[in-house]
């Protein structure tokens, strides 16, 4: 398991992708699913029981992480260990707590460093940002225009 976007966030995706003139575009797919996930994670917000069905059900668009994201693995697997601990209400002072959660959503063995486990939360994760962008950012073709809006939207308190 990988990475997954909901066919809703690809729709989204596609339609700041469709720009026509020599302006902004993501880079990649995976630059979108970032700016979700980093949503979801900041707002703590998870994707719906139906949106977890559908992503279940939905192919994976990558399986490792594209430049510039490989030296972000880190944060990446560190802000899913911290928004997991606040949702299961474990201190970090909790060693043990903290140590068996750590184990069960990373695998060293991994591309990603993430068990399967935790490649479902994070997706989860991202669809929850996306959630949260599209209740508040309507569709452009403009990226300039788009990050603007998440910029606001990142900074409003989580």
């Amino acid at each position: 398991m990988s990475f997954k976007l909901l066919k809703e966030a690809e729709q989204y995706y596609e339609t700041v992708e469709r720009r026509r003139d020599d302006g902004a575009k993501f880079r990649t797919k995976f630059d979108f699913y970032y700016l979700c996930l980093m949503a979801g994670l900041h707002f703590r917000q998870m994707g719906t029981l139906e949106q977890e069905k559908e992503l279940n059900e939905t192919a994976y668009f990558i399986d490792y992480y594209p430049e510039p994201f490989p030296d972000k693995v880190d944060l990446i697997v560190g802000l899913l260990i911290d928004a997991e601990m606040e949702r299961k209400h474990i201190l970090p002072s909790d060693k043990k707590e903290v140590e068996k959660l750590m184990l069960d959503l990373i695998d060293h063995q991994s591309y990603t460093k993430l068990s399967s486990k935790g490649h479902k939360l994070l997706n989860l994760y991202a669809a929850g940002g996306f959630n949260r962008i599209k209740e508040t950012i309507l569709p452009t073709t403009e990226l300039e225009v788009f990050l603007l809006h998440y910029m606001d939207l990142m900074n409003e308190p989580a």
